[in-house]
């Protein structure tokens, strides 16, 4: 059976197939499925001054890649942002929140980037470190996403006055959190009658309730009731010192240890020597 313009349009497929003509559609672009219903199983493709739109009737759009290679969509062809997608990756959705899987149940950041949680435009909210070692600022129903902040002396802290100065022991911790305050310091006066004194007022953060117990190994315990009461030792040449208390922070922000001499006159050095270290671990609160 001879059928009109047959020939035509077998030239015209071939030639499309071999070479590099493109073929320019005024309008919109309609793709039917073979046997389909007009305006069901189709989809159509059209150019607007905002873009290329490619809609399907089906209400499903699917594109496919060959196995081992990548589907990227990017602002342009040499453009750092860009979103890639390859047989690892499973889907992305935002159905109330956008959701992202992977079949090896891992997402992964460059060594120097971090993957931030936030409800609004600003960086304010949860992050996590490059390292995955733990969640920075937020919370997440009450309970701090925060790990036990634990930090130890790699360098010896030293002090020759009676004037108090920050140490290394110090962590950032978060608004309206409860923490479980311990510590193991190791201490030493070159001059044990000038004593030693401690206290945590060496940072921006404040206290809704601050309650903690300084004890000296074998000796007295000293209860501080405020970030800057100082537990206060008359003596002390060579001795080990033992941190227990509580911190329910009302402004976030930093919390560090202080130390000096209780007293001068020997000339004397305070050292809390390598070793020494201070955790302040959250809390849930009931």
């Amino acid at each position: 059976m001879f059928v009109p313009g047959f020939n035509l349009w077998k030239r015209l497929i071939h030639v499309l197939r071999e070479t590099t003509t493109s073929l320019v559609v005024s309008g919109t672009a309609i793709f039917r499925q073979a046997g389909g219903v007009p305006g069901v199983n189709e989809g159509q493709v059209s150019q607007s001054a905002s873009g290329l739109l490619i809609e399907s009737k089906s209400g499903k759009v699917d594109i496919r890649v060959l196995s081992g290679q990548a589907l990227r969509v990017s602002q342009d062809a040499v453009s750092n942002s860009y979103m890639e997608m390859s047989a690892f990756f499973c889907r992305a959705s935002n159905s109330g929140g956008t959701l992202i899987e992977t079949s090896a149940d891992q997402i992964r950041v460059r060594s120097t980037g971090a993957i931030g949680f936030t409800a609004s435009s600003s960086d304010a909210g949860v992050s996590l470190d490059a390292a995955f070692t733990r969640a920075g600022v937020g919370m997440i129903g009450g309970c701090t996403l925060q790990d036990s902040l634990g930090v130890a002396l790699n360098t010896a802290f030293t002090n020759a006055t009676t004037t108090f100065a920050n140490t290394a022991l110090a962590r950032t911790l978060l608004a309206g959190v409860t923490y479980k305050i311990e510590g193991y310091l190791i201490q030493s006066n070159t001059v044990g009658g000038e004593g030693a004194k401690f206290d945590f007022n060496g940072g921006t953060a404040t206290a809704t309730v601050f309650s903690s117990a300084v004890r000296l190994d074998g000796g007295v315990s000293v209860v501080l009731s405020a970030l800057a009461s100082p537990a206060a030792y008359a003596t002390s040449s060579s001795s080990v010192f033992y941190v227990s208390g509580t911190i329910k922070v009302n402004a976030g922000g930093t919390v560090i240890l202080r130390a000096a001499k209780n007293s001068t006159g020997g000339g004397g050095i305070l050292t809390i020597d390598v070793g020494s270290w201070l955790t302040f671990t959250p809390l849930v609160q009931v």
